[in-house]
């Protein structure tokens, strides 16, 4: 668990996005260092961080598959400084994180209970602005979006274990 919570502390202090998700975790965790927590409360809040650590290994594979790698790995990356320092236009970044979320390659699940914003949106921004920086359209991320879920289904991605089920 110390591990788990490591790696998510190091990401967030990384990012300059603090979501209501990442402060519900932080509580979670925060409450588990000062009093301990009930057996649920802890399973639950393992499967949380195992689910983001899920889901940034994806994003980083799925960029890795594409060719891209102009970005830092998701866990180094913040997208606020990525949006400066690129100028990206912010409504084909939106346009282009829907399609990812749609096409359905980050699942939903393993999110913390009471979450109104999912984890997988930050995967999907990632991935998303890196086809951006590679000057994808909208058709490119579409049809990329589609070979990355053929190629997951083919099982071209047999290395990639689920951490829990």
């Amino acid at each position: 668990m110390e591990y788990l919570i490591k790696q998510y502390t190091r990401e967030q202090s990384k990012s300059e996005i603090f979501t209501f998700e990442d402060y519900m975790l932080s509580r979670k965790i925060q409450t588990w260092h000062n009093w301990g927590q009930p057996c649920k409360e802890r399973i639950s809040l393992r499967r949380a961080l195992l689910a983001r650590l899920e889901l940034n290994r994806k994003a980083n594979m799925y960029a890795g598959a594409l060719g891209l790698h102009r970005l830092p790995d998701i866990e180094e990356w913040d997208p606020l400084q990525t949006e400066e320092l690129y100028d990206m236009d912010i409504e084909r970044l939106r346009w282009s994180a829907r399609i990812i979320i749609e096409s359905g390659l980050f699942e939903k699940k393993g999110n913390v209970r009471h979450s109104y914003i999912p984890y997988y949106h930050k995967p999907s921004r990632y991935l998303a602005a890196e086809m951006l920086l590679a000057v994808y359209d909208e058709v490119d991320v579409e049809n990329a979006a589609g070979e990355l879920g053929r190629m997951q289904r083919d099982g071209q991605f047999s290395w990639y274990r689920r951490v829990f089920h």
